[in-house]
């Protein structure tokens, strides 16, 4: 198995798609997280969000969020990717380098 094959993406359309290497550089470059990148953070920022929900950095926080997850959303529609197959595919990347045993 290789990254390629469960890249959990929903951009498909991406030439980046499946190299990790290549899409950190590229969204680094840019200044924005990539989709693993996105779902590493994801806890952390909705607990800062639940710290102070009506602050106007976790209005902020949530925009972006919906911002991020709306636009996922539009790329799983666009190539018929579920969300139950996402899940298992961060899994799949989580546990690439360390397998359980």
């Amino acid at each position: 198995m290789n990254m390629k094959e469960i890249c959990p993406c929903p951009n498909l359309d991406c030439p980046n798609h499946g190299y990790c290497d290549r899409c950190v550089s590229r969204h680094l470059n840019q200044g924005y997280l990539n989709f693993c990148g996105f779902n590493t953070i994801l806890p952390t920022l909705r607990k800062c969000i639940e710290a102070s929900p009506n602050s106007p950095a976790a209005e902020q926080l949530q925009a972006e969020i919906d911002k991020k997850l709306r636009a996922y959303q539009k790329l799983r529609e666009k190539h018929g990717l579920d969300e139950e197959n996402r899940d298992r595919l961060l899994k799949m990347v989580a546990d690439y380098f360390n397998p359980k045993s």
